[in-house]
């Protein structure tokens, strides 16, 4: 959830934000600062949390929590390569993240409090056709990107974290649909600390890809418009579009010598929807997870607010 303000020239762009760490079960509040008026992006932030892990190098192990308080100061480097009827960019980043670790009731007591000094850098790159309204997702396009983190000297852990991800876009079988398949690798060397995942696990686990050394996903989604209500109810919301996507995600963690394969798939039914008017459209909805290894299903709500999509011109 997010609070956005921007100047009239739109080179400074604010955010107070809390987020959810849907993996770790956890909340953290920030702040950011983006300056857009030089060139690089120059960006600052704080943030204050909870985070909840497993001790390292120990598969399957109960997790502690402890609160980690961190300033964080960026630089980017945008570049549109736009041409023709498609959208590319690609951007190299880099940042450096100062975090204090502080204990909390269930924290070990041999786990360190100290300072963490974690270096990123990243690259992404991506090339897409141009969307319309009506599609859900480009009918053409890859995304790559690859992002490497690694505590430095001065700190009081040790860890490093390299994830790589791409993304490959196709068009469906009748107009509107869309194919998206993705894969992902991450390789973490945790020493005494756990650098947040950038790889996530397959829908339905709830646990971090960043307790294995390698850990490798595949993902598969099938998106398609059901109908088009355009329906008011009242002020309260405007209904807009309800969408299905069918998905299948398959992993594995590799960790001393041991190896652990996640399987899920399942629907999510979702809705674009204005409430009160509001400019931009809420993407909300629900998700039917089966796993196949337990034969459970499982279900969670989803909720999403759509900062980069317009709406089109019949939405009120």
């Amino acid at each position: 959830v997010s609070v956005v303000s921007q100047d009239v020239l739109s080179s400074t762009i604010t955010s107070l934000n809390y987020e959810f760490n849907n993996t770790e079960r956890t909340g953290n509040f920030s702040a950011n600062i983006n300056y857009m008026g030089w060139y690089p992006v120059i960006n600052f932030g704080i943030r204050d949390g909870i985070r909840s892990v497993p001790s390292p190098n120990f598969i399957n192990s109960p997790d502690y929590s402890y609160r980690e308080e961190a300033a964080v100061f960026g630089i980017s480097l945008p570049l549109n390569l736009t041409t023709g009827k498609y959208q590319s960019a690609f951007t190299a980043s880099a940042s450096n993240n100062f975090t204090n670790v502080a204990h909390l009731s269930d924290t070990p007591s041999n786990f360190i409090k100290g300072n963490i000094d974690i270096a990123s850098s990243g690259i992404r790159f991506n090339r897409t056709l141009q969307v319309s309204p009506r599609d859900l997702n480009p009918k053409w396009g890859q995304i790559i990107s690859l992002d490497y983190k690694k505590t430095l000297s001065n700190s009081d852990y040790s860890s490093q974290l390299f994830a790589s991800t791409l993304s490959l876009f196709f068009p469906g079988i009748l107009p509107y649909h869309s194919l998206k398949l993705s894969s992902a690798y991450q390789k973490e060397n945790a020493g005494n600390y756990y650098i947040s995942a950038l790889v996530t696990m397959p829908r339905g686990f709830h646990s971090s890809s960043a307790i294995y050394n390698d850990f490798y996903k595949f993902s598969f989604d099938y998106k398609m418009p059901l109908f088009y209500p355009d329906k008011n109810i009242g002020f309260l919301a405007y209904i807009k579009r309800i969408k299905l996507d069918c998905f299948f995600d398959l992993a594995q963690g590799q960790s001393n010598g041991l190896k652990e394969n996640f399987e899920s798939t399942g629907i999510e039914l979702t809705a674009d929807t204005h409430f009160l008017r509001y400019f931009y459209p809420v993407d909300w909805g629900v998700r039917a997870t089966y796993i196949p290894n337990t034969n459970l299903i499982y279900s969670e709500l989803l909720f999403q607010i759509n900062f980069y999509q317009l709406p089109s011109r019949g939405s009120r």
